[in-house]
């Protein structure tokens, strides 16, 4: 029998880049935990799929094709899943994206030399996985907050703690998340809404793919020797559902501002 703190039964779910990945995987397991899910992401198609599983799940699921970093596309999210399922229990700020360039061209002076970070590069990613979550929370907090109950779930990366080479943007961006996740649990904690960060480690997910990461076969195993951890293996996207499920429930009432690391270092 599972201990009735760890169900999110009768709870509503909104989870960001859901249309695949570690967004994906939390909407999975929050929907087997017994939440109804938002699932938000650019792309109808993949998150109609995501849906489809949802929904063999047992749970309603309702899409609602989001570019996280439009305030009025994070806007209009928040208020169809209020008219669709009159309240919002989670919001899970999982949309994400890197971009591997050092700062400098390592190639030559010229300032149009595209091996280096641009300033259109540096607000994506700034954008995508900082301002989004501003927006997100803005959208669903005031909701949350006048209810004075609800659970946000930041998602974050060891390189917002630690040092990532050629990969300045993505890990200020998680450091800066990591910040907002603090400030933000300190600051609706007397409204009884818990911020916390989730923090995978090395996950074999398909950002590793993304062509303008312009990571090789031999580079990918080369990280995965640099970051290895005591296990030796890669993390599970169930592993990371799992833990979200625990931070989205009753048995992480006593949790707020806190950031949750799962990468098998040993550390």
């Amino acid at each position: 029998m599972v201990l009735k703190e760890f169900s999110l039964d009768g709870k509503v779910a909104i989870v960001t880049g859901a249309s695949r990945g570690i967004g994906k995987a939390i909407a999975l397991t929050m929907a087997e935990a017994g939440a109804d899910i938002v699932v938000a992401a650019r792309t109808a198609s993949d998150l109609e799929k995501t849906a489809k599983e949802v929904r063999q799940l047992g749970r309603k699921c309702l899409v609602v094709p989001t570019d996280v970093t439009k305030k009025e596309q994070v806007e209009k999210m928040a208020e169809k899943a209020l008219a669709e399922f009159g309240k919002i229990d989670i919001l899970v700020n999982n949309a994400g994206i890197d971009i591997r360039k050092p700062m400098v061209s390592t190639k030559g002076t010229s300032a149009s030399d595209d091996s280096a970070l641009s300033m259109e590069e540096w607000c994506k990613v700034l954008d995508t996985n900082l301002t989004a979550a501003y927006f997100c929370c803005q959208a669903v907090g005031r909701h949350m907050v006048k209810r004075r109950s609800g659970k946000v779930i930041t998602i974050g990366a060891d390189e917002g703690e630690h040092d990532g080479v050629n990969d300045v943007a993505y890990a200020v961006s998680k450091a800066a998340l990591l910040r907002f996740t603090k400030g933000l649990g300190e600051e609706w904690a007397p409204y009884n809404v818990n911020v916390n960060m989730l923090s995978p480690g090395l996950q074999h997910t398909d950002i590793w793919k993304n062509p303008e990461l312009k990571l090789t076969p031999k580079e990918n195993e080369s990280r995965l020797q640099k970051m290895s951890t005591v296990l030796g293996r890669w993390g599970e996207l169930r592993e990371v559902g799992v833990l979200a499920v625990f931070l989205a429930s009753d048995a992480a009432n006593y949790m707020t501002g806190e950031v949750i690391r799962l990468g098998g270092s040993g550390v």
